[in-house]
């Protein structure tokens, strides 16, 4: 406990530092997306969805994330939030009741205006609280991804992860690879054979095609989104764990409503397919379709 008052500290008296030193409102600091698990230009929006389950009713979930980035002004290419999310699904068979607050940090360890490509770290040191299998956990992760110099929309550098490419003119494509490792410390369970660690391996590829990017009316009007998770467990010593991988995949159809001028800022109304098993977010194996507004800050 004293330990996290001394970080909870530490935290609040950086915030006012930089704060100082910076000229951008306290507000713009503020950053709304649906978790803390990918690069930040890259994050999906938070969402509130409307499902239809397949062997159920139709039900209301929630995946929000709210975060506060603590980077001065000058700072580039470090970004670190403290953040908190919710993630709440609760008419689905496998009910989803989680939240969680740590710290989240992106590195671009290089300059890509003086290099050719720069290898970008993303990590996160959370407490995680899953309300429905009764575990309490310390989990950590880091994510590799390379960032390359911009083609210039050139559609023969398709291959280039994190490098968007004009298909012809009906298309614009960019696709993002994360390679990495994840850590699950379970400090408490309600249920004894549920204690324990667990470490996996973690690789995803999420892409983003946008239709008639320079079309007058349609131009970043109409997207589908792909998101596609492998875990694999390195070790652990979990009595209840009986499987060593997990697959989870996601793909929607978005229409976007607003986009500011900077991209960040975004609201999407999109339908969903999910299918799989998401360890992290403590998502059981089940498949759902739904109906999303979706929103970044």
């Amino acid at each position: 406990m004293r330990f996290l008052l001394f970080i909870v500290i530490f935290i609040g008296c950086y915030t006012l530092q930089v704060q100082a030193q910076n000229t951008t409102p306290w507000y713009k600091k503020i950053s709304l997306r649906q978790s803390f698990d990918s690069k930040t230009d890259k994050a999906k929006p938070a969402n509130i969805t409307y499902t239809n389950p397949d062997d159920g009713d139709e039900s209301w979930l929630v995946n929000i994330a709210l975060g506060y980035d603590l980077t001065p002004d000058s700072e580039e290419i470090i970004i670190i939030n403290p953040y908190i999310e919710y993630h709440r699904n609760s008419l689905v068979d496998k009910e989803q009741y989680n939240w969680e607050t740590g710290v989240f940090a992106e590195w671009q360890t290089q300059d890509i205006f003086t290099r050719k490509w720069s290898p970008v770290l993303i990590g996160a040191v959370r407490y995680n609280d899953d309300r429905i299998g009764g575990v309490q956990s310390l989990m950590s992760n880091l994510y590799f991804t390379p960032l390359f110099r911009g083609k210039g929309m050139k559609a023969e550098y398709f291959w280039l992860p994190n490098t968007a490419v004009k298909l012809g003119k009906a298309f614009r494509f960019i696709y993002t690879p994360y390679l990495g490792v994840e850590t699950e410390n379970r400090i408490q369970t309600d249920n004894s054979d549920a204690s324990g660690s667990i470490y996996r391996g973690y690789f995803s590829i999420s892409s983003s095609i946008v239709f008639f990017p320079d079309h007058e009316v349609l131009k970043d009007r109409l997207e589908i989104d792909l998101d596609w998770q492998y875990r694999y467990i390195l070790g652990e010593n979990v009595t209840t764990i009986t499987q060593n991988d997990y697959r989870y995949f996601n793909i929607s159809l978005n229409y976007i409503l607003y986009r500011a001028s900077d991209g960040k800022r975004i609201v999407k109304l999109g339908i969903d397919y999910t299918t799989g098993e998401n360890p992290a977010k403590n998502f059981q194996d089940q498949t759902f379709y739904a109906l999303s507004l979706k929103v970044r800050l």
